[in-house]
């Protein structure tokens, strides 16, 4: 190639990258933002996508792409760079709920409509977002200190089985909410709200050893994951058991 050439190559190049808006980096984990998405907003996607990851151990040095955008009226679109040939592979449900996380989280319960995307940000497919399946009507019982809601996919039966034992196997004191349900996988969900201050008081082997004795009491030893959760059940850390 002639020398003459390279220059008008490299800014084309540079004019097709920038084009992917503003960004923001956490670790691996690469957010692009357009405008209407805030700095600050990027930013704390990037840091709960890569914490996420991380608490869940799963690959933190691979490079995962995003991209905000605005969509119509209040709906946030966020696009994901993935790879098409594991398209199959992807559940719409749990898709939703990665993107219910990011609604609470990022943008104050807001739809954020999940957008599957090729390596420059063209759309595949997307999976428009849906409200949580929390309510006013949700069901809801009680055991002693526990407060457990508890979803339309789990047995009433064996919530009350479990609100029991939470209630008979962790000294709480003063009432501790949970939410119980199954996700995409028909893996039983625990989701116990615990404070900021107190999240990094709990090791992974406390979680451990905590799901560890309600998966054998409880559900007969089945597999399960423990999460740590805002008020509004917003998942802070996440746990399979066993672990991953």
């Amino acid at each position: 190639m002639k020398k003459e050439l390279i220059t008008p190559l490299i800014a084309l190049l540079f004019i097709a990258c920038s084009n992917y808006g503003d960004k923001e980096k956490s670790g691996s984990i690469e957010v692009f933002y357009k405008e209407g998405i805030s700095k600050e907003q990027a930013k704390k996607t990037a840091d709960l996508i890569y914490e996420s990851l991380k608490s869940a151990n799963q690959d933190i040095n691979t490079k995962k792409s995003f991209q905000y955008t605005k969509g119509k009226g209040d709906t946030i679109n966020l696009s994901m760079v993935i790879d098409e040939g594991k398209m199959a592979q992807v559940n719409d449900e749990a898709m939703n709920e990665f993107s219910v996380v990011i609604s609470d989280s990022i943008f104050a319960a807001k739809p954020v409509n999940l957008v599957l995307t090729d390596n420059r940000f063209k759309p595949i497919r997307t999976i428009v977002f849906k409200k949580p399946e929390i309510s006013e009507n949700t069901p809801n019982l009680v055991s002693g200190n526990i407060n457990l809601t508890y979803s339309e996919k789990t047995e009433p039966v064996l919530a009350k089985n479990l609100a029991d034992y939470l209630n008979s196997y962790l000294p709480f004191e003063g009432e501790v909410r949970f939410y119980f349900t199954k996700n995409a996988t028909n893996t039983f969900v625990i989701k116990m709200v615990t404070k900021a201050e107190a999240i990094n008081t709990l090791s992974p082997n406390d979680i451990e050893e905590i799901a560890s004795n309600i998966s054998t009491n409880v559900f007969q030893g089945a597999p399960l994951i423990y999460e740590l959760a805002d008020e509004k059940f917003n998942t802070i850390r996440s746990f399979p058991y066993p672990a991953q």
